[in-house]
């Protein structure tokens, strides 16, 4: 949730990971050593956004000029948008209103660490995600009609380009990773 996705707003340019802000979090870790080259762990973490202001409805949403998957936050970074202008042209005075849920998701993830020889070591770390009602209002639906240019679509009675009350599915990750040392 935070590492990969910088809960939706924050992303390091220089890492490519995420990091927290603007968000109110409740975690817990829980490690365990099976033997002295084997460590087991699991986590849970529950995160709110501290504010409803400030984030608009449609904020993260695909650059329909690249190709190459790249997703832009409106609002913020040095690849940001103007409001007013983005792909909004039906209504380009229209401000999209505030993000009227703050729940965020919740992830939970199991691991182990197992030193096999001296200067080499597995770990590997499984995590689901399911994101909360907030991702449902910040991301742009490409099922809505018109999501790149904003068309006033009827049934969904927004130009923003999103379906406030559908669920968004849950994200699996696995890292692995094998070190040696020389």
């Amino acid at each position: 949730m935070v590492y990969a996705y910088g809960l939706g707003t924050h992303i390091n340019a220089d890492t490519n990971n995420g990091y927290v802000e603007d968000a109110s979090i409740l975690a817990s870790k829980i490690d365990y050593a099976v033997a002295s080259n084997l460590n087991v762990r699991g986590s849970f973490f529950y995160a709110n956004r501290t504010t409803k202001s400030g984030y608009p409805w449609g904020f993260i949403q695909p650059d329909i000029t690249l190709t190459n998957g790249t997703v832009r936050w409106v609002g913020l970074g040095t690849n940001a948008t103007n409001l007013t202008n983005l792909t909004h042209t039906a209504a380009t005075s229209v401000i999209p209103p505030n993000i009227p849920d703050t729940h965020l998701g919740w992830e939970v993830d199991a691991g182990v660490d197992w030193k096999l020889l001296e200067g080499f070591t597995v770990n590997c770390t499984l995590a689901y995600w399911q994101p909360g009602r907030w991702f449902s209002y910040a991301c742009v639906d490409k099922a809505v009609p018109g999501w790149a240019t904003a068309v006033n679509a009827p049934s969904y009675a927004n130009l923003w380009g999103v379906i406030p009350d559908r669920n968004i599915d849950p994200v699996w990750g696995l890292e692995l990773k094998v070190s040696g040392e020389f």
